[in-house]
């Protein structure tokens, strides 16, 4: 059973400032985004490495994300996400 996604506002800002400030890689960027929430949706838990509590990171160069994962609602919330290079 798969997971579904949630960005939190201020991930979903960052993200755009990642795509608007690399015009020339925003397709390699976007499927850099696509790959990391195919994980998120299936396998959420051994995606990325734990952290405190629910949280976790997960790096997938050029990006890295910090997310929760509520199993108990099976859905993954992306809290930020950040360019590694």
């Amino acid at each position: 059973m798969s997971y579904r996604i949630l960005w939190a506002p201020n991930a979903e800002e960052e993200l755009a400032v990642i795509l608007q400030s690399s015009v020339r890689f925003a397709i390699y960027l976007s499927s850099i985004v696509r790959t990391i929430e195919g994980s998120l949706i299936a396998s959420p838990l051994t995606f990325g490495e734990s952290r405190e509590g629910e949280m976790r990171v997960a790096i997938n160069p050029p990006l890295a994300i910090d997310f929760e994962v509520m199993k108990d609602v099976r859905t993954v919330v992306v809290h930020k996400i950040w360019r590694t290079d």
